[in-house]
């Protein structure tokens, strides 16, 4: 999924401001990827996936696990998906964190 991750999506992060301009975008995401701490994975789990013809939307949860295998982050998300010359590329998404335990 990710090297279908193009650039041009304009991610709607409910923790942050919207990006839009392509760098912007693109700077956005590589400070993401190299601040996930050492070790970590990050599991998609699928929850829904529904449309029609070119779109579908995908549903789901995100949870990050550092080295030892615990979780450290609990979220959310939806992506828009777009088939673009035979090949599936995810156009939107947005995603939140969990609520934190009080």
């Amino acid at each position: 999924m990710e090297n279908n991750f193009k650039v041009r999506v304009s991610p709607i992060d409910i923790n942050s401001k919207r990006r839009i301009a392509n760098a912007a975008i693109k700077k956005d995401v590589e400070t993401y990827l190299a601040a996930r701490p050492k070790g970590s994975t990050t599991i998609y789990s699928v929850m829904d996936a529904f449309g029609c013809n070119n779109y579908a939307t995908e549903v789901g949860t995100t949870t990050r696990k550092d080295s030892t295998g615990a979780v450290i982050y609990k979220g959310k998300y939806m992506a828009l998906w777009e088939k673009r010359d035979g090949k599936w590329m995810c156009i939107r998404d947005i995603g939140n964190d969990d609520e934190k335990k009080k």
